[in-house]
């Protein structure tokens, strides 16, 4: 792919142009935003831009090596400059929220620049389809260009992006990035240390991070760097004069920059020969060793293989379902939910009236709550009979959605129609609902390939998109020496994406469905889940540089301790998984509510710090710390904070539906197990075995119908997943979500 690198001259932005190259894009051209000539200062104290240094940047263009460089003979310095393309910075910081959107307000925002200066980049190179940005924590920034690129129909590759800054610091010095320090603004660096190089200030940065917590990359600001020289470059750039600014004085935190008065480039002898080599190079030195620690080792485990005996249910003898089922949103708490939307039977004509009809259906029944799948939206599941016609009814789909759009889960079931889709979402639109939505190409996990988000969180319920096992990087599937092989490669991937994700949005999984595509992997699928992760840090360099330093980080400590982080599973085979996948993890996840406006809340009305006699203020407090694991019968349970999840199967040597009522008791007793209650039931999913050949959509309905009656969810959000197979010879699995008063 050819890219444009976004340049700043700093150490991040060139590091992922590396990174772009030794990931097969060729960089074929460079941009760079810089203060407007009438700025006072270099620093313009910009919240989305590098300005220090920014007279250099026009070097940049002889110094980077010509992917077309053979053209023009043996030695790279006679090719051509890149071209380079600069706009000063008209606009200011306008818009300061973690979403940003085109509007009136925005047009003075200097986002705005990034857009107007990646249009000219496009107009004078058509074949430029991606964007290479530097960005490693800041999602303010990241959000802001992956707005622009979607915009302009480019792909944002971002290979620094949520990396272990300890290691990713040590792989710049390694892959000999020479940077130097042109701007500080933090407590242990002063002026001293600017035009010092990055290899020599990397032990006094980590003494500070150790100390203090500084970032190593410097991603709260603690300072900027310049780029002399990299792997990519044919020039080194040369400063000649400089001067020190001082910025903003401060006896502790000194905020210092380097005016760059002069410079110029250098031949360098010492160099790869081709631009082959050098991304050979970067190849071996930064993807392989990621590479390996993406496909984590895993420690065997016993797992029960598929009992393929379980009975296909028949239609319920039991009264038959109206004739057009209604729409109904059922609310629980500050949440609602919606269950088994199929398309009318005359909007079957074609898939796209179908996947119009569910939605304009779902769309209708939150309407009149005053909701929107758009915006209130936590988690969609679709269901669609042919997967090989998703993309038709992902563009459907797509239109009905804005920015930050709910997480979705999708995957191919013995559907009698094209589609059908269930909604959570939030009851009220003062509830607060917060978003993952990360659409850049880059090693941490999968980047969006659909309009979805990777995590949708509000009132204490996390909803995570379904992950499969695509290698981020390259978005493609890992490969293997057999089908086994290959599958158990991706449940691997799809494992570390979802605890990934968890751990960014800060959730704790609660339970866990395995879909795989084939009964052969269901052993895989629970194998993997519950085996210990013997090498699963971050960076494969993480534990060796925190361990030298005598220091960890405590974000990184769950992930390192290499166990799964929830112990409910259960595994579903369908006919197909997106992208012909091998498996596919979907969860349901819990985050702690801010209980602190309960708190003082209560304090008011009761004069005094509350404490363990205040029992129904303790109560209201105590529902987020709750934690509760159960089995009962063939029912097990599970309960984080104010979300929990009973699932019972039903194994029968009798197909009727009614004697799934059987499996009611032990849901009620595994409910009451963990402190809840029937009423807290928010959305009941229920698999089961429909066999493909007589699944009619009158015969699922009245199977449907039949079971609702049995287990006494008739007036409960219900899904309804005719599946393939079920473990252990089920014919059914009652998979319930549940959202428990945080207060009495």
């Amino acid at each position: 792919m050819k890219i444009v690198a976004l340049i700043s001259g700093g150490k991040d932005s060139c590091f992922n142009a590396l990174h772009c190259v030794a990931n097969g894009h060729d960089v074929v051209a460079l941009a760079n935003l810089h203060p407007p000539a009438a700025a006072a200062s270099d620093e313009l104290d910009s919240h989305m831009y590098q300005t220090v240094g920014h007279t250099a940047i026009p070097h940049y263009a002889a110094c980077f090596r010509h992917p077309d460089e053979a053209a023009y003979g043996s030695n790279p310095c006679d090719a051509p400059d890149l071209p380079m393309f600069r706009r000063p910075i008209t606009g200011a910081s306008t818009n300061l929220g973690m979403t940003y959107s085109k509007d009136d307000k925005a047009a003075a925002d200097e986002v705005e620049d990034l857009y107007e200066l990646l249009a000219d980049v496009m107009r004078a190179m058509p074949q430029v389809t991606g964007v290479s940005v530097g960005a490693i924590l800041s999602s303010y920034q990241r959000v802001r260009v992956e707005n622009v690129c979607q915009r302009l129909g480019l792909t944002v590759y971002a290979y620094l992006w949520d990396r272990d800054q300890v290691a990713l610091l040590d792989s710049m010095v390694q892959s000999e990035i020479n940077a130097v320090f042109v701007k500080v603004a933090a407590m242990g660096l002063n002026g001293r240390h600017l035009g010092k190089s990055l290899a020599q200030l990397q032990p006094h940065i980590m003494k500070l991070y150790n100390q203090f917590g500084l970032h190593p990359c410097g991603e709260g600001g603690e300072y900027e760097t310049l780029t002399l020289d990299c792997p990519l470059f044919r020039r080194r750039l040369v400063l000649e004069e400089t001067q020190h600014i001082e910025h903003a004085p401060d006896d502790v935190a000194p905020v210092v920059f380097l005016q760059l008065n002069s410079a110029r480039v250098q031949d360098k002898g010492d160099m790869p020969a081709t631009y082959e080599a050098v991304r050979e190079a970067a190849r071996r030195l930064l993807v392989e060793p990621l590479e390996r620690a993406d496909l984590h080792t895993i420690i065997p485990l016993p797992a029960a293989a598929l009992d393929p005996s379980g009975a296909a249910l028949v239609p319920s003898a039991l009264e038959m379902p109206p004739s057009a089922p209604t729409v109904a949103v059922h609310r629980v708490g500050e949440l609602v939910a919606i269950g088994s939307v199929r398309p009318d039977p005359e909007a079957c004509g074609s898939l796209e009236e179908a996947a119009k009809s569910v939605l304009d259906k779902a769309s209708a029944a939150l309407k009149e709550h005053g909701l929107s799948l758009a915006r209130d939206g936590i988690l969609i599941t679709v269901l669609v009979q042919n997967m090989a016609d998703f993309a038709r009814v992902n563009a459907i789909y797509g239109s009905y959605l804005a920015v930050n759009p709910p997480a979705r889960a999708c995957v191919q079931a013995v559907l009698p129609v094209p589609i059908q889709i269930d909604v959570l979402a939030r009851a009220t639109v003062a509830t607060p609902r917060s978003a993952l939505h990360i659409q850049s190409v880059s090693y941490w996990a999968p980047a969006n390939i659909g309009p979805y988000s990777q995590s949708v969180t509000a009132v204490g319920h996390s909803a995570i998109a379904g992950q499969i096992g695509l290698v981020p990087r390259s978005m493609s599937w890992p490969e293997g020496n057999s089908d086994a092989e290959c599958a158990l490669r991706q449940a691997c991937l799809a494992r570390r994406h979802l605890e990934r994700i968890a751990r960014a949005v800060k959730v704790q999984p609660v339970a866990v469905v395995a879909y795989v595509s084939d009964a052969r992997w269901v052993a895989i699928a629970r194998q993997v889940w519950f085996a210990r992760f013997t090498a699963p840090p971050t960076d494969p360099l993480a534990d060796e540089n925190e361990n030298a330093e005598g220091d960890s980080s405590d974000d990184d400590e769950d992930e390192h301790d290499g166990r799964p982080m929830c112990q409910m599973l259960d595994v579903v085979v369908v006919p197909t998984l997106p992208r012909d996948g091998a498996v596919e993890y979907v969860t349901v996840a819990a985050r702690a509510i801010d209980w602190h406006p309960a708190y003082l809340e209560s304090v008011a009305r009761i004069g005094q710090p509350l404490d363990s006699d205040v029992e129904a203020d303790a109560a209201m407090l105590s529902a987020n710390a709750a934690q509760y694991d159960a089995t009962v019968g063939s029912a097990s349970a599970s309960r984080r904070g104010v979300v929990a999840v009973v699932s019972a199967p039903w194994i029968t040597t009798s197909a009727a539906v009614e004697g799934l009522g059987r499996v009611q008791s032990d849901l009620r007793s595994a409910i009451s197990a963990i402190r809840a209650s029937w009423n807290d039931i928010l959305l009941a999913r229920v698999f089961y075995l429909a066999d493909p050949r007589v699944a009619s959509r009158e015969d699922l309905d009245r199977i449907e119908h039949g079971m609702s009656q049995a287990l006494g969810t008739t007036t409960i959000a219900t899904s309804f997943v005719p599946v393939k197979s079920l473990e252990n010879g089920a014919s059914a699995l009652v998979f319930l979500h549940l959202n428990v008063p945080s207060s009495p």
